[in-house]
């Protein structure tokens, strides 16, 4: 636990608009209401990454208004503890792969995360069962993503930065074409002019 707490320390000591928490590969089984509270000071948290932690439990999962993204990937988080994450009803993207969730049902409580669009069960046992896909997609309305495909089974691309990238060089161009219009536009003008003195010559 000491473990935990110093690395919530050492993210946030100076820091009071942090918005994220990775805490990856610091082991701890469960959240004790010291670890709970540490989280919970972090006012405005959006992203919470606890992969591979070695959790068994989700039981006094903090209470995080703002979450949300949460990674909770390779820990031994059993399908009936997931009930605890039904309160982070902000949470549009939830990673629990590599967890022994085994059935349908135990995914019937995050029923409440309405905002729910990224869901990743990839490395679960109950990613197995027949008609998964289709079960999953069924219980959650908005759900876009599961296991990195999209409803229709096909690869999603994580590209964030790329299209920050393309979006300023779209304004670029768009600058470019402006004034290559205008230009244009400034150049037919000048050859109207040019064109209507010959004409008068010719007369």
């Amino acid at each position: 636990m000491a473990d935990v707490l110093k690395a919530i320390r050492e993210q946030t000591e100076g820091n009071d608009e942090t918005d994220e928490l990775v805490l990856d590969q610091i082991k701890f089984s469960k959240f004790t209401p010291e670890i709970s509270k540490a989280i919970e000071k972090i006012e405005g948290l959006s992203f919470l990454s606890l992969n591979d932690c070695g959790l068994t439990s989700l039981e006094g999962f903090p209470k995080l208004p703002n979450l949300i993204r949460c990674e909770l990937t390779d820990n031994k988080i059993p399908g009936n503890s997931l009930a605890h994450l039904s309160n982070s009803t902000g949470l549009q993207s939830l990673s629990l792969g590599g967890n022994p969730i085994s059935n349908i049902d135990d995914l019937k409580p995050l029923t409440a995360l309405q905002q729910i669009v990224q869901l990743d069960l990839f490395g679960c046992p109950v990613s197995e069962q027949a008609d998964y896909r289709e079960k999953v997609f069924g219980l959650f309305p908005s759900l876009q993503i599961l296991d990195n495909k999209d409803p229709d089974g096909e690869d999603v691309e994580y590209a964030e930065d790329d299209e920050e990238g393309e979006g300023d060089d779209d304004g670029e161009d768009d600058e470019e074409d402006f004034e290559g219009d205008e230009d244009e536009d400034g150049s037919d003008e000048d050859e109207e002019e040019e064109e209507k003195p010959k004409k008068k010559a010719k007369k």
